[in-house]
């Protein structure tokens, strides 16, 4: 008798648990990048998240951004960005970023994972913000990438900024 009751609060509570760690990204997000010869957006992004502030090492972001998304208003520069020139969006179609847990430093939380730019992975570390609203809430980062580290320059002091807001929903 015991088993009948406990079970069902038990399912219940599993699944109110789960609930609270996964977000639905909206589509009003926004992936900005700014370099010294362009700047726009990429419009297509997808992935999981997965965070609570109050457990932030089960914190997990999966995403994927498509890169013959990217838009800076120039059809050419943007056909220029995602062929051989740059990116090379037939080689590399997209690009990914994978980690598992967070941690609060100072005003900023931050993400250890992996980084998939132009057929190169490497270990990242992405600070970000988390701003929780009723029914919402927004990730904000904002971050410099060395071109070179990802095979898009042969000059290492070249760089590109990255200026990403995704609001999400439960």
């Amino acid at each position: 008798m015991k088993f009948k009751v406990i079970f069902p609060v038990l399912v219940f509570a599993l699944f109110a648990f789960k609930t609270i760690y996964d977000w639905q990204i909206q589509k009003d997000f926004r992936v900005k990048f700014t370099h010294e010869d362009a700047e726009g957006v990429f419009k297509k992004l997808e992935g999981k998240v997965v965070f609570d502030s109050r457990q932030p090492e089960n914190a997990s972001f999966d995403i994927v951004i498509d890169v013959k998304s990217v838009d800076t208003g120039n059809p050419m520069r943007d056909e220029s960005i995602a062929g051989k020139e740059w990116l090379n969006a037939e080689k590399y179609p997209v690009i990914t970023f994978k980690s598992a847990g967070a941690v609060k430093k100072e005003d900023k939380w931050v993400t250890k994972g992996t980084l998939g730019l132009h057929g190169v992975e490497q270990e990242f570390e992405l600070p970000f913000g988390f701003q929780p609203y009723e029914g919402g809430a927004v990730f904000e980062s904002s971050f410099v990438l060395k071109m070179a580290d990802y095979n898009l320059s042969d000059d290492p002091a070249e760089t590109l900024l990255l200026e990403i807001r995704v609001p999400v929903g439960k």
